[in-house]
């Protein structure tokens, strides 16, 4: 089975509000029970990193009680929006922002323990002027910080944007040795790293970043590859990079994501956005995946029916790839399930679908 995939990022923030005292006084305002007394604050509120699809790493402050949210840059700049409330506990919360001009809204979050996944306007990447779209996020707080504990197979997709359009790459890599190695099977086909011809092999050495929670990657010859973290997402580790590549040029950034390899697929609902803006619902079987997306500029509702196949004899179990023009590739774990476009058509590379599993 050939790789056909490359891929694409983009980056931005939010507009919003903050809460002011009463009196003149400019304090913070303190949710109540309903009695006078102050509630307890949701467990969820605080800072997690953020890795977006646009290709922009920055941090997530949002708080669930005032139903707010900032980003800020590594340089400082920051941007914040508001959260409307789902109805159900565990629904999907609406976004406001100023940002938000296209005639359907379709940016979104849900928010497990230390996690937060959606998607929220961002900047374009390489768009000049600036314009922004609603771009799908992974954000944490529970990123692995013990060396030991990053070990696993990772089924990973990555999208790269570059000046003059988009890519997308599909492979998969096992980091091994009490984290210490990452080996990567960078041939055209999609092999598990154990089935990986043996000029495709690439090692490459793990070492801590000054940012607490990211690692670096060292090729053999000494060149700096870039950085990545494993964050814990409902109990399941997942592979996480994003930014711009520091073996490429101005205007190049990065997003990839990996699951845990698994030795089988199962069907599931899922609820997310992609890089095309969209809104998507998602009905999945073990042989089958349909995906419905919203588009923001005219909310208009599409639909596309794909048949699932195995990735081979030599490829990832816990992959598959699609029927159809250009063709798609999937995956899934516990809580989260991912989408790419093939590289061999303009119109599906550097596309990127990431849902939550409901």
């Amino acid at each position: 089975m050939k790789d056909l995939t490359k891929a694409w990022v983009a980056a931005a923030l939010m507009a919003g509000l903050a809460g002011c005292g009463g009196g003149g006084s400019g304090g913070t305002f303190a949710p109540t029970d309903g009695g006078g007394a102050k509630a307890t604050p949701d467990a969820r509120n605080g800072d997690f990193k953020f890795f977006a699809t646009n290709g922009s790493r920055q941090v997530l402050k949002i708080d669930f009680d005032q139903l707010t949210y900032t980003v800020t840059d590594s340089a400082g700049g920051s941007n914040s929006g508001t959260l409307v409330k789902p109805s159900a506990p565990t629904g999907r919360y609406g976004i406001s922002n100023a940002r938000i001009t296209t005639q359907a809204n379709t940016s979104g979050l849900f928010a497990f323990n230390d996690t937060v996944v959606g998607a929220i306007p961002l900047a374009v990447p390489n768009s000049n002027p600036v314009s922004y779209a609603a771009y799908p996020f992974i954000a944490s707080r529970a990123l692995v910080t013990t060396q030991a504990n990053l070990d696993g197979v990772y089924n990973r997709f990555r999208v790269d944007s570059t000046p003059t359009g988009r890519d997308s790459f599909i492979g998969q890599v096992r980091i091994s040795g009490g984290g210490t190695t990452m080996t990567q099977c960078v041939d055209s086909g999609i092999y598990r790293v154990e089935k990986c011809p043996a000029a495709s092999v690439n090692v490459s050495t793990i070492t801590a970043d000054a940012e607490t929670g990211m690692w670096g990657l060292t090729g053999s010859d000494g060149t700096f590859l870039g950085r990545f973290a494993i964050a814990r997402v409902e109990g399941e580790n997942v592979y996480l990079s994003a930014g711009g590549s520091p073996t490429a040029g101005a205007g190049n950034t990065v997003f990839a994501i990996g699951f845990p390899e698994a030795s089988s697929w199962s069907a599931f609902n899922g609820v997310g956005g992609s890089t095309g803006g969209t809104m998507d619902t998602v009905v999945a079987s073990a042989t089958s995946f349909s995906i419905t997306s919203t588009a923001p500029e005219t909310g208009t509702q599409t639909s596309a029916n794909f048949t699932l196949h195995a990735m081979g004899a030599d490829g990832p179990l816990g992959m598959r790839s699609s029927d159809g023009p250009g063709g798609y590739f999937f995956m899934r774990m516990g809580k989260l399930e991912a989408m790419v476009g093939a590289r061999s058509n303009v119109n599906t590379a550097g596309f990127l679908h990431l849902g939550v599993v409901n």
